[in-house]
């Protein structure tokens, strides 16, 4: 009898811990437009880049339009996970790892730029870890990790989110990467916008170059003003297409 009680109580306490996290996720989510994200067509700038991002619920396209140093238009297209590339408007044949480079930064910056939606699907798994304090502030502090199937090329990566205790909003988030040597960075939400039904915000872009880095001491190292800062991230001249 002791040992289905105490089975019971940690079931409990498991499901409980699960509740919790996805609770904070979807108020996060609501606060930046809810449902609405489910059937979006945006257009913004980023780096000098002309981005569309258009969703209808598990339907995508994500395109974006940049000219090389002769004038070419460059397009990439990516849709329901098939890219494709063209130059003045006809497609262009691609190496395999080429095309996987340029499909998975077009995929990035759509996967940052509506954050925290998409925090909720299947790939993703989430842990609430603790409440901590940055900058008199209270947060809740969420793991966030991947599948290797649908998680995407970077599906290793592990995320923290800081989401506000009162407001809701996510303030801060941080990740690990292998790409490139590996590293970690620290993101501060910046420019908070609302555009139509949506909020969409920039962010302070800080971090290290070295990919064992713990994540819990980035936001101890932003607090105390050691940590290095890298860029800005920021979406320009955001707008809804009817």
């Amino acid at each position: 009898m002791y040992k289905i009680l105490f089975s019971l109580l940690i079931a409990t306490s498991f499901t409980s811990c699960i509740q919790k996290e996805q609770e904070i996720i979807n108020d996060a989510i609501e606060m930046q437009g809810g449902s609405a994200f489910q059937k979006i067509h945006t257009t913004f700038s980023f780096r000098g880049i002309d981005y569309e991002l258009e969703r209808n619920h598990n339907d995508y396209t994500y395109q974006r339009t940049q000219k090389d140093s002769l004038g070419n238009s460059i397009t990439d297209v990516l849709k329901n996970n098939t890219f494709q590339r063209l130059i003045n408007n006809s497609p262009v044949s691609l190496a395999d790892t080429t095309a996987y480079k340029y499909e998975n930064s077009l995929n990035s910056v759509a996967y940052f730029f509506f954050l925290p939606y998409g925090l909720n699907d299947p790939a993703v798994h989430k842990a609430y870890e603790k409440e901590v304090m940055i900058k008199d502030q209270n947060y809740h502090q969420i793991r966030v990790w991947f599948d290797e199937e649908g998680g995407g090329e970077d599906h290793q990566d592990i995320y923290k989110f800081w989401i506000n205790t009162s407001t809701k909003t996510v303030d801060y988030l941080a990740y690990s990467y292998e790409t490139s040597g590996g590293g970690v960075r620290f993101r501060e939400a910046i420019n908070r916008q609302k555009v139509g039904a949506y909020f969409f915000q920039d962010y302070n872009n800080y971090g290290y170059e070295d990919q064992n880095y713990d994540l819990d001491e980035l936001p101890v190292d932003y607090a105390n003003g050691t940590l290095p800062f890298l860029s800005k991230i920021e979406n320009e001249n955001i707008s809804l297409v009817p």
